[in-house]
């Protein structure tokens, strides 16, 4: 693909968003990631040349009293960071 292409699929919207890549607001700038149902994640780090790849299943716990299941957000963030070597 031509760089154009490719930065075409990584722009930012005001929502956080890019053509199937979410944006996360708390990475490096140019970052671009994934998510999964169960909670899988992928993140690209250009800046960095590093890709973070989390797999994981958070329906094995089954739903919270919301009905909802675990939201690891956190834990995604968490991951970045420690790889990252960042420290909040």
């Amino acid at each position: 693909m031509s760089p154009e292409t490719v930065a075409t699929f990584l722009k930012p919207t005001e929502y956080g968003q890019a053509l199937g890549w979410q944006t996360p607001s708390w990475a490096p700038p140019g970052s671009f990631a994934h998510t999964g149902f169960t909670g899988t994640f992928v993140i690209g780090i250009p800046s960095e040349g590093l890709a973070v790849i989390l797999l994981s299943n958070r329906q094995h716990f089954g739903v919270g009293s919301d009905t909802r299941y675990p939201d690891l957000g956190e834990l995604q963030r968490q991951v970045v960071e420690t790889v990252l070597g960042v420290h909040r």
